[in-house]
């Protein structure tokens, strides 16, 4: 996951995308499209192809809820947060 900028706070850039380096992509589980079409189309979509979280299948799904402020938002940024860790330690 990359994220970049400057406060307000930081927000997801397209650096991982672009240089092939990003660890984890985060699937936000919203909308019409279920996370089992997102993280499909991520996976088969030729550009992402050498980006290491699509070659070694790491994707990490959150629904709405747990992104935006509310009682679950603590646990799943614990969650997120303890996920890449996991992720380096499996290779």
């Amino acid at each position: 996951m990359h994220c970049e900028g400057t406060p307000p706070g930081p927000r997801p850039g397209r650096r991982g995308r672009r240089e092939g380096t990003g660890d984890v992509i985060l699937i936000n589980d919203y909308g019409d499209t279920s996370a089992a079409r997102k993280k499909a189309f991520l996976m088969s979509y030729p550009p992402l192809a050498g980006v290491s979280a699509v070659k070694h299948h790491r994707i990490y799904v959150m629904d709405y809820a747990e992104l935006v402020e509310s009682p679950r938002n603590p646990a799943a940024v614990s969650a997120l947060a303890r996920y890449p860790r996991g992720v380096r330690a499996d290779g």
